[in-house]
């Protein structure tokens, strides 16, 4: 697993954390996504800093698992959210790479459970159909292209 770093694809993407669940809209697509459980957590951890690598061990200490399965759905996860454009490849220094500690566990490590990466395509129209998105000039809306 490379030791890279990633963020947010702002401005295209804005995310929005709500109790446990992560909210993530992909502005020019219009989908969006919930991330739940560790994907959220994961998630937390990529847009701080944290290379694939740092999480996995992370993960690996937090829950109970086999390391190297834990490792591979971190990486399926990353590359599913690398390939719907919500996060983009850092150019953070290899010294600047947060490490994360393990997370806390309420009494027993429990299991792992992959991260799932939920994505909505029913609000498309209506996203991309925002009027902030058809802004003429830098006077900004209502005033709409030709």
């Amino acid at each position: 697993m490379a030791l890279r770093t990633y963020g947010v694809n702002a401005p295209l993407v804005a995310t929005e954390k709500l109790d446990k669940e992560v909210m993530v809209v992909h502005l020019a697509k219009g989908n969006y996504y919930s991330l739940t459980g560790t994907g959220a957590a994961i998630w937390d951890l990529l847009t701080s800093g944290c290379s694939e690598t740092a999480i996995a061990s992370a993960m690996a200490e937090t829950y109970t698992g086999d390391p190297v399965a834990i490792q591979q759905s971190i990486e399926r996860f990353v590359s599913e959210l690398c390939a719907e454009e919500l996060l983009v490849v850092s150019d953070l220094a290899a010294t600047d790479v947060a490490q994360p500690q393990a997370l806390p566990a309420d009494g027993d490590r429990p299991n792992f459970a992959a991260p799932q990466l939920e994505k909505y395509t029913d609000m498309q129209e209506l996203l991309l159909i925002d009027p902030i998105h058809e802004v003429n000039d830098d006077h900004g809306w209502p005033k709409m292209k030709p």
